[in-house]
Parts: structure tokens; sequence; C-alpha cells
């Protein structure tokens, strides 16, 4: 059996999405910087999330059945930094905005809303599956973390960016 020491060497050279999983209660709002991000299905369109148990954000969640996905992009590690570290008020400072009700952070790379779908429990963590309710993507490219550092694996930044729906509007002009 793999140890923990071995087993968090072995994912440290995965490369993951950063992201920043939030929500918002009574309290406020609240997030917290995830790596383990997926997406499931397209139909119906479905991504996971996958948090400690007994966290606040994993009640908060719960209790509202709503979370957003902050995909970060390449110039966002010192906020992937203070959103994985304890602290009264992550977003103090933090440029934000309520879109669907959800905290969005400006600047990611794209973002996206979700309701929660279902909840699984796995080890000492659950794995959230969240029904997309809405998204934006984003000209920047994503924040990773592979190896203990943030970089990006992206060559988007040596073309110009186009979104899905232009490229599709561009091929049906060039169909008629």
């Amino acid at each position: 059996m793999v140890n923990a020491t071995r087993f968090r060497d072995i994912m440290a050279s995965t490369p993951a999405p950063v992201t920043i999983v939030t929500t918002v209660s009574d309290a406020g709002p609240a997030g917290a910087t995830v790596s383990a991000f997926m997406s499931i299905s397209l139909e119906p369109t479905l991504v996971a999330v996958s948090l400690r148990s007994g966290s606040r954000l994993l009640d908060r969640i719960e209790g509202n059945g709503s979370y957003g996905v902050n995909l970060l992009a390449e110039a966002q590690s010192e906020l992937a930094l203070a959103f994985a570290r304890p602290g009264p008020d992550r977003f103090d400072g933090v440029p934000w905005l309520l879109d669907h009700g959800l905290p969005r952070l400006e600047e990611s790379s794209a973002w996206l809303a979700c309701e929660l779908d279902s909840a699984v429990e796995a080890g000492d963590h659950k794995i959230l599956v969240g029904r997309v309710r809405s998204g934006i993507s984003g000209a920047r490219p994503p924040l990773v973390y592979s190896h203990r550092l943030f970089g990006t694996n992206s060559s988007m930044r040596l073309r110009e960016y186009t979104s899905i729906e232009a490229r599709t509007a561009a091929l049906a002009r060039i169909a008629i």
C-alpha cells in the first residue's frame, strides 16, 4: 500500500487545473483553492470538485445547493495561495461580483455556476457533482499546478483566442 507521503509526491507530478470554488450564504461569500476539478458529462453538462469532508465551504455548498468554479488564469497564483490559506476574509481586496447568485472572481480564465446534483463520500473528501447552469470562457491561459509549482501548459498566448461560438459562426458563413 502506498503511504500518504508517497501518494502526495506521485500526485504532485500530475498537472492539475487550479480553481477557486465559491459559494455564498448568510455569513457572506466563501471560497477555497481546489485542484481536484474535472468535467464529467456533456449531456447533461456535469462537472465535479472534491472538498475535504467537514470543511466550512462544503457545509455551505451542501446547505445552499450551489457553487461556482473559478478556473484561475496564469497570472493568478497569488490568489490561489490566498484562498488556500486559512483566513477570516479571503475576499478582502479581491475583485469579484455575484453572478447567478454565486461569487465570480474577475480576471479568471473561465467560470462555471453549478447546481449541486449529488455528493459522494470518498475517503476523507466528498466529490460534488454539479450541473452547470451558466459559464464564461475567457481568453487567458489557465493556471496549472504540477511538481508543487504554478505555471501554464497552454500555448494560448501564442495565438489569438476565438470562442467556439465565433468559430461556429465563421464556419457557417463559409459554408453558405
